[in-house]
């Protein structure tokens, strides 16, 4: 029995481990409308455009709490660079908000979107 027991145990954590990194795209989604990561970072683009800085700071607020509850569930399926590189994109996105620099926040926010679709991939 425990022969059986140390042969099945490895096989055991393989398996369980490939399912946490195959999870990624299901870690993603949505689960309540407070984190809908991509949701809330579409809302943001409008307001860059017709330079709505205050709206665009709300937005990207209730967008970094989206965050915050994504990154949680996304880190036993994720590198955790691809973690960082998601919130250093949004703190660059911050940074051109503050400075009202328009077209900096543009690029900024594709930075972003960019960051979030590679994760998983």
């Amino acid at each position: 029995m425990r022969k059986v027991i140390w042969v099945l145990m490895p096989l055991m954590l393989i398996v369980l481990s490939g399912l946490a990194l195959g999870s990624t795209g299901y870690m993603k989604k949505p689960r309540e409308d407070k984190d809908d990561f991509a949701y809330h970072l579409e809302t943001i683009l409008p307001s860059i455009s017709e330079e709505e800085w205050d709206l665009a700071k709300k937005q990207l607020d209730a967008t970094r709490e989206a965050w915050w509850i994504v990154e949680s569930r996304l880190q036993l399926s994720c590198q955790s660079d691809e973690l960082r590189e998601v919130a250093t994109a949004l703190a660059r996105l911050e940074g051109t908000i503050l400075a009202k620099d328009n077209k900096a926040a543009i690029a900024a926010w594709v930075g972003v979107l960019e960051q979030w679709d590679q994760i998983g991939r």
